[in-house]
């Protein structure tokens, strides 16, 4: 059975089905928030950064699919190719056309203490010092740190 579900994810995938695609600068030229953008290299459609602790940079970018946007996090091997499997931040879907030209994505280094425990189950935290932002220009932030299982929503506010 297993290797039916996955025979069927690979042709969705090859026929491009399920296929995400980069948010690009055309996505977001021309918004008031371009100042901003131009303050980073990627003009915070990407960031890269050790997310798991493992020494070796991992890459966050925006991606967009029927025009909805989210995050999407590859984690990097010791032979610097991304791993095959993707891992999405546990977030809501963005509109391309109305919220993706205010936002932002970092690579940011914390001191998030949150406790023992995350909600719903004990689990470690972070394991990791370093978390994806996922912000709106001047305004709040959404804080993703990884606890060597997946990653954990934490809210912060301007």
């Amino acid at each position: 059975m297993k290797a039916l579900i996955a025979g069927l994810v690979l042709a969705l995938v090859a026929s491009g089905a399920m296929a995400d695609e980069r948010v690009t600068e055309a996505d977001v030229a021309g918004h008031g928030d371009m100042a901003y953008r131009a303050k980073s290299s990627t003009l915070y459609l990407s960031a890269t950064g050790d997310l798991n602790g493992d020494g070796i940079d991992d890459e966050a970018v925006f991606v967009k699919r029927s025009g909805k946007v989210k995050v999407s996090v590859t984690f990097g091997t010791k032979e610097r190719q991304p791993i095959v499997v993707v891992t999405m931040l546990p977030m809501r879907a963005f509109d391309l056309k109305t919220d993706m030209p205010r936002m932002g994505v970092d690579i940011v280094e914390h001191e998030l203490v949150v406790g023992t425990c995350d909600k719903p189950a004990c689990e470690p935290v972070a394991v990791s010092k370093y978390g994806v932002s996922v912000f709106t220009f001047e305004s709040g932030a959404l804080l993703y740190t990884w606890n060597g299982k997946r990653f954990v929503e934490t809210t912060l506010a301007d």
